[in-house]
């Protein structure tokens, strides 16, 4: 099992034969999600489990507000897989032990349909792959056995497709395979999905509508897919998907966690072109079509999926993972990054943007000048005018206006040749500009 360095949480959509009534009830279009911009807050960390804190190839998912980890091993060997599950409450910043998976498996990935969490395949500690397929009701707090997998993989794809169908693509027999199996909960049965245009595992997905976006490596020519991968769902026979390459990764990654946020797509971590762990970040931006850096993680890591969003709380989430790559613990980094706080500075940003000086007329001058400045909204507005040594000269404005673009003369006149400075103070934002007098 050394050679799995990577694990593959991929999200590959099949479709259900049309024939196939009893498996597939086609539920309602989901609505458009969300855009936001690029930038996150700064990874802070978060609180750390007191059990088994050392994990990766483990399943990180979200339910109800709560993130689930589950299974994996400190350090991705056979005989070190751990059964565990374990809720994180992100409000109170805390762990508690649930009840714990049935078999010790490790290279797994997970899968929230209709508040149960699905586990399938894995690694064993028996040293081998496995077809398993179990189920996690939180709410009960109870595991129980379901439909195997058609195939035994570890290190596959995962992804749930309009709270209804898991999608588990490809994954590792003993070598990459392309294979989409389709998992129904609902009538606890199997079917085949279209296979990936090529083979791919220890890799990462997500679905977003009706498309399926992937990385992975391809296990054929041990090289990492160039380009994200795209899987077009047909909604009437979701068992058909249309395979195609999406924008290419420069440079090529995989072994990475992924998530969905805001109507992108996230990935952190991995090995570039299978060779260097990274601390490198990236977003899919899907109204523009390209892949995106936007952020440097706190250390590089690898080798799980360990990465996902709480929608309802616009964060992204890194729990644990093979911190520098090299398998070896510690590797119990837990951290989260803010969408809400990456709003809120923007705003301020923007409102900084819009507290200026736009004009000063004429300048130089030897006598009246007229200065233009605008602020973002109502409230007191303050702009004086100070020389070289920092002493005030006139107090221009110091009253409350109105939102807009607002002027004000400056009689120069019996001033001392020389620059001079202009400040405007709105709220916290402070801008400056100059003004040379002339005689």
């Amino acid at each position: 099992m050394k050679r799995f360095a990577f694990i593959a949480l991929v999200v590959l959509v099949g479709t259900v034969l049309a024939d196939n009534a009893s498996f597939y009830a086609s539920p309602n279009a989901p609505s458009a999600p969300k855009t936001y911009p690029v930038n996150f807050s700064p990874w802070t960390a978060i609180a750390v489990p007191a059990t088994n804190p050392d994990r990766l190839t483990h399943v990180t998912v979200e339910y109800n507000g709560k993130i689930y980890m589950i299974g994996g091993t400190p350090n991705g060997q056979a005989g070190s897989n751990v059964t565990t599950c374990q809720e994180y409450d992100p409000v109170a910043n805390t762990w508690t032990d649930r009840a714990p998976m049935t078999t010790a498996r490790g290279w797994i990935d997970g899968a929230v349909v209709k508040g149960k969490i699905y586990v399938i395949g894995g690694y064993t500690n028996a040293g081998g792959v496995t077809a398993v397929n179990e189920e996690f009701d939180p709410v009960a707090n109870s595991w129980r056995g379901r439909a195997a997998r058609p195939r035994a993989t570890c290190a596959s794809l995962n992804a749930v497709w309009r709270d209804t169908l898991v999608y588990v693509c490809g994954g590792y027999t003993g070598s990459g395979i392309a294979n989409v199996d389709i998992y129904n909960p609902a009538t606890n049965t199997w079917a085949t999905g279209t296979a990936i245009n090529e083979v791919g595992d220890m890799g990462d997905a997500v679905i977003i509508g009706d498309t399926i976006y992937a990385i992975a490596l391809n296990r054929g020519t041990n090289q990492c897919w160039a380009n994200l991968k795209k899987g077009a769902i047909n909604p009437t026979t979701p068992t058909t998907i249309t395979w195609s390459n999406g924008p290419a990764m420069t440079p090529p990654n995989s072994i990475l966690g992924m998530a969905a946020l805001g109507g992108d797509v996230y990935w952190a971590g991995g090995f570039e072109n299978l060779s260097t762990v990274t601390a490198s970040c990236w977003r899919y931006n899907r109204t523009s079509g390209s892949i995106e850096a936007y952020d440097t993680y706190t250390q590089p890591l690898a080798r799980c999926t360990y990465m996902t969003s709480i929608p309802s709380r616009n964060e992204l989430y890194v729990m644990a993972g093979d911190l520098n790559g090299d398998w070896n613990p510690p590797n119990n980094l837990y951290s989260k990054s803010s969408l809400v706080a990456l709003e809120e500075n923007l705003a301020a940003k923007r409102n900084r943007s819009l507290v200026r000086i736009e004009e000063t007329s004429p300048n130089p001058t030897s006598g009246a000048s007229r200065i233009a400045f605008s602020v973002p909204r109502s409230g007191r507005v303050d702009l004086a005018l100070f020389n070289a040594q920092g002493q005030l000269v006139q107090n221009l404005v110091g009253q409350n206006l109105a939102a807009g673009r607002h002027s004000v003369s400056m009689d120069c006149q019996g001033m001392s040749a020389g620059v001079y400075f202009l400040r405007l103070a709105f709220e916290d934002v402070t801008t400056s500009g100059k003004v040379t007098v002339i005689k």
